[in-house]
This record gives structure tokens, C-alpha cells and sequence, in this order.
């Protein structure tokens, strides 16, 4: 009687090496691109997580010292309550700041880390979908070596950490045909739901992908079972997913209480760019303006579209791009129950997560937690399309892998290189990025001018509440609306920076402060500071409001 194959078919040494070369892959490239160049730690996103994770681990709760001005007067604080975001990251970077100290190079540590556990969980997704230990190690190195990937490595974002684990969710996925009639501790269905729940508590894009995981849940449940599976999945889903919703609710009165909503406008006119619209107090109603413009919206959405779906094309590699398309394409028409139910699984989740971002803030990245399970889909459909090779398969399978993976890092030799030698060029600001030296040191010439733990404004808000300790918010869109906030919320001082906010179109009020010293109604200068290409300037309340 014909046996079948084993899945798992690589060596716990294997594994190990696996791990180990993924690591070692992403430090090399870390200390290459960011640390020896003396790179910028943070991006908005990234500093906003790292400051709630500093703050959790100082206030022993959720809480961050940096707020949107849409939340002013409606939550609690300083500290205020984390509602832009989710809290999986910022737990992440509370837990290396523990270990690893409160500095910005310890929030590089948790997307490290989800790097090599994605690493590892594309070769198990290859090796479970083809037994093929060629194509479970190429999808692997095909990840490892992509410059996206690398990337997201290297930032303390949620885009990694997201990607491992939606990625351990759809292995889980794939695991329902094998499982048994007896289901220990839940078996991969309640694994299933736990690990989506994580995945929805590090990125807010888990409730717009559920009509894609249903219908995976219940194409791949076995027949007669697929309730008994489906309600396990929730069990372990709905618990995670409704944290988010408590804590919203208990800090904010709201449990639905969101920031995020008026993206939807973004990109529509000039006006509407994202930086503006977060400056909004109040923002636009959304929801009212799609109503009675519909034809505006499709319009962005019709737009939007081909440059998400392209220029994730372009960030994973075209050859990478083209191997997960037709991975895809093989799965579908030729590929067993897992393979073709996980490819359809991936195709809904693609346009479900293309049209937000189309709909809202047309970045490509969106698109990148998809990417791990499309490599691992391409390279066992190459081990599919060689199995009518016969003897010849293993050897065909090799050269393939070699050839697709050798490709594949084409794209990284280019952008390492670049990252580098773009490094040592320093352009001026704002076509270059501040290096993290100038940022420490604009932050200690300019916390000694802050009024001490009361609020300020600024356009680099979460850099300058990281580097200066004080609770910050942004800048309004001009600088005579500083005094029509609620007396409460006034800010005590502006810290204006040259980092990119005033270069900007329609911003040229707040670069006439900045180049002229010149405060804003109601406010004194403090001083005019400078660190490298970077430069600020502290205005102080005159008075009391």
C-alpha cells in the first residue's frame, strides 16, 4: 500500500541552520544600511509604537505620550490612550526595552526576530504544499533575500510581525484536510483563531480580510466538520479581537472610537494629503462627503488601484512578483485541495487589501504580508510542474530553485548597495533623512527649552516626544489656530523643525516662523537650535490663556 509522503521533512538541524542564516542575512543587512550609516531609527509609525511601549513599560498600562489632535478633549491624558494603532507591536518593544534598554535600536529586535520566524513558517507552507525540500528551502532564501522583506526587518513597524503572522495562520489553515478525527487542545482550528487574533492585534486589517478566512475555513475544513471547526477558529479569534474593543471603550467611552476614518478623503484634493488631514481638528466627516460626492471617490479609487497592485509588484521583484503569480495561477488549476483553496484564499485577501489601501492611503506595503505565502505557493508550483519528470524531478526542482532564488536577489544586491552609498551621500534636507545622531542631539538642545511635562506641538511630534520626553501633539494646518484650541489643550511651547513638514505645499506659514523666528500669536521665542542638517525652533507660551 502507497504511503503518504511525510510533510515535515527537514532535520531539526535544518531548522536551525535555517534560522541561524536568516539571521545572520537580516544583521548583516541591519548593521550595513542602518547602524553604520548612523541611519534614522524611526519612521511616524515606528516612533509612534515605540513611545506607547516605553510608556507601557513605565506606567504598567497602554498609553502613549504622543496624540493626534482629533483626540484632544475627547480621551484622557497625557498620557493618552493608544487608539491609532493596535497593541501588539508596542507590547513587542516594551518586552526589548526590558531586556534590551529604552534606546531606539532595541525596537529594532521584535521585527528581526518575526523575520526569521517568517522564514522559517515559508518553508514549512513550501514544504507541506509540495514535499519538496528544494522548493521549501527556495521559497525561504526567495524571502529572505528580498529587499522588501529586509526592509520591514529593519523597522520597527508593524508590517513584519503582521506578515508572520498571517502567514502562521494560513499554514494553520492549510493543516485542516490532515487533521484528525480527534482535535488535541483545539487542534489547528482554535491554533488557527488564536494566531489571527494576534495577527488582528498587530494590524487593524485582519476585519476587512474575514469573508476571505471564512471561506478558507470552510473550503479546507473536512466534510461534516466544518461547523465544528469553524466555531473553534472563533473560540480562539473572538477573545484577542475584542481587547481592542474594551480597551477602546473603557479609555475612550467608544468602543468603536477610531482617527483613522477620514484617510478615506485622502489624495482626493491638495488640501487632503494624509499630513493634513491627521492636523484636522475636528477632521471632515468622511462617510458624509463619500455620500455626496460618490464620483470623486471612484475616481481616487480607480486611480489608486493600479499603483497599489503595481508598485507591490515592483517592491517584491519582478521575478518574485511573477514566480507568486504564477504559483497562484498553477494552484488554482492544477493544484491539490490546500494548494488551490490557499490560493484562492490569497486572491480574495489581495483585492480586499488592495481596495482599502485605494480607498484610503495608497501605499504598496499593505500588500507585503501577502508576499511570504505567495513565494511559498511559486516554488511548489514549480515542484508541481516538474513531477511529470519523473527521476529527472529532484535534479529539475534544484535548478530551478537556484535559478529563481539567484534572480530574486538580484533586486537586493542593488538596493544594499544603494542604501549604503545613499548613506554616505547626506543630501540636505528634505530629500535626505536625518541621521538618528542629529535627531538625539536636536532632542537635548531642545528639551532644556520645553516647559517640563506639559503639552507641545509640533510637526515632527512622535520624534520630538521621544527625544524629549514631553507629551506632543501635531501642529494645527495654520499657526493662528494654536489659540482657538480649548484653553486646556493650548499647547505650552511649538518645536518647528526643517525636517519635511514646512516644505511642503500650502505649508508656507509655519516655514515663515521657522526661517524668521517669528512666533505665533500668543507665543514668545525660546531659542533657535540646531544639530547637523537639522534645526528647530521653540516658541513658549507668553502667558497663561
Amino acid at each position: 500500500m502507497a504511503q503518504t509522503p511525510a510533510v515535515t521533512r527537514l532535520s531539526p538541524l535544518g531548522w536551525v541552520g535555517l534560522a541561524a542564516g536568516a539571521a545572520v542575512l537580516a544583521i548583516a543587512y541591519m548593521r550595513t544600511a542602518i547602524v553604520a550609516p548612523d541611519a534614522e531609527r524611526f519612521t511616524f509609525d515606528s516612533a509612534e509604537y515605540a513611545l506607547a511601549g516605553r510608556a507601557w513599560l513605565d506606567t504598567g498600562r497602554l498609553a502613549t505620550p504622543f496624540v493626534h489632535p482629533a483626540v484632544l478633549g475627547v480621551a484622557p491624558g497625557p498620557p493618552f490612550p493608544l487608539v491609532a494603532g493596535h497593541p501588539l507591536v508596542p507590547a513587542l518593544d516594551a518586552l526589548a526595552f526590558a531586556v534590551a534598554g529604552r534606546t531606539e535600536d532595541a525596537t529594532l529586535l521584535p521585527p528581526l526576530l518575526a523575520f526569521v520566524a517568517c522564514v522559517l513558517l515559508v518553508a514549512r507552507l513550501a514544504l507541506g504544499l509540495s514535499n519538496s525540500r528544494a522548493a521549501a528551502l527556495g521559497a525561504a532564501a526567495a524571502f529572505a533575500v528580498s529587499p522588501w522583506a529586509l526592509a520591514f526587518a529593519t523597522e520597527g513597524r508593524s508590517e513584519m510581525p503582521f506578515a508572520e503572522l498571517l502567514t502562521g495562520a494560513l499554514l494553520l489553515l492549510s493543516e485542516f484536510p490532515r487533521a484528525g478525527p480527534r482535535l488535541r487542545l483545539g487542534g489547528a482550528p482554535l491554533a488557527f483563531g488564536v494566531t489571527l487574533g494576534m495577527a488582528h492585534l498587530a494590524r487593524p486589517v485582519v476585519a476587512p480580510l474575514l469573508p476571505a478566512v471564512a471561506l478558507g475555513v470552510w473550503l479546507l475544513s473536512p466534510p461534516g466538520r466544518r461547523v465544528r471547526f469553524g466555531l473553534l477558529a472563533l473560540a480562539g479569534f473572538v477573545p484577542l479581537a475584542v481587547l481592542t474593543l474594551l480597551y477602546k471603550w473603557a479609555s475612550t467611552g467608544h468602543p468603536f472610537f477610531d482617527v483613522g476614518g477620514y484617510l478615506l478623503l485622502a489624495g482626493i484634493a491638495p488640501e487632503w494629503s494624509v499630513t493634513r488631514l491627521n492636523r484636522m481638528t475636528p477632521p471632515p466627516d468622511a462617510l458624509a462627503w463619500i455620500g455626496a460626492h460618490s464620483g470623486r471617490f471612484a475616481v481616487k479609487l480607480a486611480r489608486n488601484l493600479p499603483a497599489v497592485v503595481l508598485g507591490a509588484w515592483g517592491h517584491a521583484g519582478r521575478w518574485s512578483g511573477a514566480l507568486a503569480a504564477l504559483g497562484t495561477a498553477v494552484a488554482l488549476a492544477r493544484g491539490a485541495r490546500a494548494a488551490r483553496a490557499l490560493a484562492l484564499v490569497l486572491v480574495i485577501m489581495l483585492v480586499l487589501l488592495a481596495m482599502l489601501a485605494a480607498a484610503t492611503v495608497a501605499d504598496p506595503r499593505m500588500l507585503f504580508p501577502l508576499l511570504p505565502s505567495a513565494l511559498a505557493l511559486g516554488f511548489a508550483a514549480l515542484a508541481r510542474l516538474a513531477e511529470p519528470l519523473g527521476s529527472t524531478r529532484r535534479r529539475a526542482v534544484v535548478t530551478a530553485t537556484l535559478l529563481a532564488v539567484s534572480i530574486a536577489a538580484m533586486p537586493l544586491a542593488r538596493a544594499w548597495r544603494s542604501r549604503v552609498s545613499g548613506a554616505r551621500a547626506r543630501p540636505a534636507l528634505p530629500e535626505g533623512a536625518p541621521t538618528a545622531s542629529e535627531w538625539r542631539e536636536l532632542g537635548a538642545h531642545v528639551a532644556p527649552l520645553l516647559p517640563p511635562g506639559e503639552l507641545v506641538a509640533s510637526d515632527a511630534a512622535p520624534w520630538i516626544a521621544w527625544y524629549t520626553g514631553r507629551p506632543v501633539t501635531l501642529v494645527p494646518l495654520e499657526p493662528a489656530q494654536l489659540v482657538d484650541w480649548p484653553a486646556r489643550w493650548q499647547p505650552a511651547a511649538v518645536v518647528l523643525t526643517n525636517e519635511w513638514l514646512v516644505w511642503q505645499p500650502l505649508e508656507t506659514s509655519w516655514r515663515r516662523l521657522l526661517e524668521r523666528d517669528e512666533p505665533p500669536a500668543g507665543y514668545r521665542l525660546a531659542g533657535h537650535v540646531r544639530a547637523g542638517r537639522l534645526e528647530a525652533v521653540v516658541f513658549t507660551r507668553s502667558a497663561a490663556p
